[in-house]
């Protein structure tokens, strides 16, 4: 697989890579993110901390010819309070073009002392000319928490699956 045989030193697989001709019809690009643990070590004035975290790496592999493929950086989802979990890898329409642009949707566990659940991200990135442009604007839009606070407040997050993420851009008027 393609994909096992380019992954970056130290990553594995987050999600199963995708095969698609949706964000090129004239050739297939492969799709695939990677999880890395980071370690950090830093000197503090009264001690040493150590710390590690994930992030995912996502590249696209695309052809040249029947037999080498560009590897392109799609982006690197770093951690938020936890280490993201890509819950669904989906294309949908999200800006004025016809084209489908691609849709990573991440979970973050949350474990703090004033609340605990998770965190729902979703980030959309726009194909074009073999680049990928992170749309932060919309993505920050598919944001939520699903958290219960010590002082029993609770929060539910309204885009936890791709169908809903799909659901509200159809009503912000992208056709799909």
């Amino acid at each position: 697989m393609l994909a096992n045989r380019f992954k970056p030193d130290s990553t594995e697989l987050a999600h199963a890579p995708i095969e698609t001709n949706v964000l090129d019809t004239t050739k297939k690009i492969i799709i695939a993110f990677y999880t890395k643990t980071v370690y950090e070590v830093r000197q503090m004035d009264t001690y040493v901390d150590h710390s590690q975290y994930d992030i995912l790496i996502g590249y696209a592999f695309i052809p040249i010819n029947d037999s080498s493929y560009q590897q392109k950086l799609i982006d690197t989802i770093p951690p938020d309070g936890g280490d993201p979990e890509i819950l669904a890898i989906f294309f949908a329409n999200a800006d004025k073009d016809k084209d489908r642009e691609l849709v990573v949707l991440c979970k973050y566990e949350q474990r703090h002392y004033d609340y605990g659940g998770a965190f729902y991200e979703t980030y959309i990135y726009d194909y074009s000319k073999d680049k990928f442009e992170y749309i932060k604007t919309l993505s920050e839009k598919f944001w939520g928490c699903e958290c219960g606070w010590r002082n029993g407040k609770t929060e539910k997050a309204k885009y936890k699956t791709a169908k809903e993420v799909r659901t509200e851009l159809i009503k912000m008027g992208y056709k799909q």
